[in-house]
């Protein structure tokens, strides 16, 4: 059997749903395929999506990158998360081949940097055979206290954090076939949330304008709203993850880690604040 390496196209939505059935067990429409890689603002004339297909063009393996908006400095880069990559059992070992394949494309497009949270029978690929570094990575749950904190800035420069502009997030939470997301705000400062189950809400994205948020107006703009479900949130900044913990915030297992690969050498001292809106779904 030979097997054919290439660039993804629409026409492969089928075989890829088919895919995501068999090898992962999660019913993936074409409607949603078409949503999660064509419909992004930041995609414009070609999918960022490869996949390995065999002689009788059965798709037997797929990966893709999900370009996002990020600013460091004042200025404006482009982030690409690894996204549904799968192998069917009749294709074992072809993974590397396909991502390295993918990745090379991905670079022509001028991504500044690549990450992704591999599970534990990944993390070692992206390590030891596509160069990534891991990086911060944490899951925290807790409730929003009763008492305001101390109003602590949780970070100690400016940060690579995510850029989010209105029609990336009409793409990404408005026209979201899943889910269904709540936008609190009070002027200065924005959050997203997700109803994760009855009791929990995932906290998917917090800014401000100023360059260093602070915890208390995050914490009071939840606390207005009466906010007392569970909030979940996953973390890549030590100092945020300290000052959580101080207020009762806990950590939790997670099986996923983060790596991140450069591109850019301009991001080389950049510390990264990448949010819960870059992994959730994907």
């Amino acid at each position: 059997m030979s097997l054919t390496i290439r660039r993804a196209e629409p026409e492969d939505f089928r075989g890829i749903s088919a895919l995501y059935a068999s090898v992962l067990k999660r019913v993936v429409s074409k409607d949603e395929l078409r949503w999660r890689f064509t419909e992004n603002p930041l995609i414009t004339d070609r999918l960022w999506n490869f996949v390995a297909e065999d002689d009788a063009h059965n798709i037997v393996a797929h990966s893709a990158f999900i370009p996002m908006r990020y600013e460091f400095d004042h200025t404006l880069f482009t982030g690409a998360l690894s996204a549904g990559s799968m192998v069917d059992a009749s294709a074992g070992g072809l993974f590397a081949s396909v991502y390295q394949a993918l990745e090379s494309f991905v670079t022509e497009q001028n991504a500044d940097f690549l990450f992704a949270f591999p599970n534990p029978n990944s993390f070692p690929f992206f390590i030891k055979l596509f160069g990534y570094t891991q990086r911060p990575f944490s899951l925290l749950s807790g409730k929003i206290p009763t008492e305001s904190p101390a109003n602590i800035s949780f970070g100690q420069r400016e940060q690579l954090r995510n850029a989010l502009s209105a029609d990336f997030l009409n793409w990404r939470l408005e026209r979201n076939p899943l889910f269904t997301y709540r936008s609190l705000s009070d002027g200065n400062h924005q959050l997203y949330l997700k109803l994760y189950n009855e009791s929990e809400y995932d906290l998917l994205s917090f800014s401000a304008k100023e360059p260093v948020p602070e915890i208390e107006p995050l914490i009071q703009l939840l606390r207005n709203q009466q906010i007392e479900e569970t909030i979940n949130l996953y973390c890549t900044d030590d100092t945020l993850k300290q000052v959580l913990t101080e207020i009762g915030f806990e950590e939790q297992k997670t099986p996923n880690r983060l790596v991140v690969k450069l591109l850019n050498s301009k991001l080389r001292r950049a510390d990264f604040f990448l949010q819960m809106i870059d992994s959730d779904i994907f």
